[in-house]
């Protein structure tokens, strides 16, 4: 399932799409600290926006703390309330 939900990691390789993942760009903006996203995003022609990821962050000693995210339409007028979503989910976890 990781591999599959590989978006974010070939959107950091040379040709790959500016698009990115919504879950990533959010906790970039937060400053929050992550090891690896995973995720699938989807861009509805309805203005709606989609993403799920698999978010690890290193934490204490060696272990990775995984969660996942799954946030469903969206509307695109309202994206900066997608973004706030993803950064108290994430605030949330240890």
């Amino acid at each position: 399932m990781r591999r599959l939900l590989s978006g974010a990691d070939l959107n950091h390789e040379p040709g790959g799409s500016s698009l990115g993942s919504f879950t990533e760009n959010a906790l970039t903006q937060a400053h929050r600290p992550f090891s690896a996203v995973r995720s699938k995003i989807g861009i509805g022609d309805d203005g709606f926006r989609h993403d799920c990821a698999i978010v690890e962050r290193d934490a204490l000693g060696t272990s990775k703390p995984r969660y996942v995210i799954v946030v469903l339409g969206w509307p695109k007028s309202k994206f900066t309330e997608f973004t706030k979503l993803v950064q108290d989910v994430d605030a949330a976890m240890p």
